[in-house]
C-alpha cells in the first residue's frame, strides 16, 4: 500500500533508489516522485519522465505516404523542440517512454510518388520513443501518423551502447537518418535526453 512517508519497495521487495542514489518514500499523494520498480536494464531507479530535446533535423524529404501519394513535413521548429516523454510501465512496457503529439507537424501531401504534384496541406501526429533496450543501449525515434500500407515515417532513428547501466542519463543521440527517400521526411540532427 502506498502510505504517504513510507519507503517505496520494488516488485521483487527491494527498496526503490531514486536516481539521486537516494531512497524513494511515497509523497503525500501516496505516489512515488520517481518511478522506483520498472525497467529490468536500469540498474538504480527508472525515472518517471525523460526531457528530450531535438536539434539540427532538417525536413524537407519527400517521403512515401500510401498507395501512389507522398508528402513532405513543412516546419523544422515543431521537430526542433523539447518533448517530455512519459514511462509506459504502467501499460505493460517499463523500459519505454513515449510522447504523442496531435496534430504537431504541418505537411504537404502530393498525388504522386516524387512530391511534385501538389494535392493539399494538413497536419501529422508525432510520436517519440525513447527505449532503454539492454543495460547499456538505447533507442530513440521520431516518427509521424502510422499508415498501414507503408508503416511509420521516421523523422529520427538514433541506437546508442557503451552507456551507463543506470537509467540517469544525459543521453546524447545523433539521427542515423542521413539520406532522404523511402519513408524517411526528416534526415540529421541530434538529440540529447535528461531527467526534468
Amino acid at each position: 500500500m502506498a502510505t504517504s512517508g513510507k519507503r517505496v519497495l520494488t516488485a521483487s521487495g527491494k527498496a526503490g533508489i531514486r536516481s539521486t542514489g537516494k531512497s524513494a518514500i511515497f509523497n503525500s499523494n501516496g505516489e512515488c516522485a520517481e518511478c522506483c520498480g520498472g525497467c529490468e536494464y536500469c540498474s538504480g531507479a527508472t525515472p518517471k519522465t525523460f526531457e528530450v530535446v531535438f536539434s539540427g533535423i532538417s525536413v524537407g524529404c519527400c517521403g512515401q505516404a500510401g498507395g501512389p501519394t507522398s508528402k513532405k513535413l513543412t516546419n523544422a521548429a515543431q521537430i526542433n523542440t523539447t518533448f517530455i516523454a512519459t514511462n509506459l510501465e504502467a501499460s505493460g512496457s517499463p523500459c519505454v517512454w513515449y510522447k504523442s503529439v496531435v496534430n504537431a507537424a504541418s505537411v504537404n501531401y502530393y498525388s504522386n510518388l516524387n512530391c511534385v504534384t501538389f494535392s493539399y496541406s494538413s497536419n501529422t501526429s508525432l510520436y517519440i520513443s525513447l527505449e532503454k533496450t539492454a543495460a547499456g543501449a538505447w533507442r530513440l525515434t521520431m516518427h509521424t501518423s502510422y499508415d498501414p500500407s507503408i508503416g511509420r515515417n521516421y523523422i529520427f532513428f538514433s541506437e546508442i551502447a557503451g552507456e551507463a547501466a543506470d537509467c540517469g542519463g544525459p543521453l546524447s543521440f545523433t539521427n542515423d537518418l542521413v539520406g532522404c527517400g523511402g519513408i524517411n521526411v526528416g534526415i540529421g540532427g541530434t538529440a540529447t535526453v535528461t531527467i526534468p
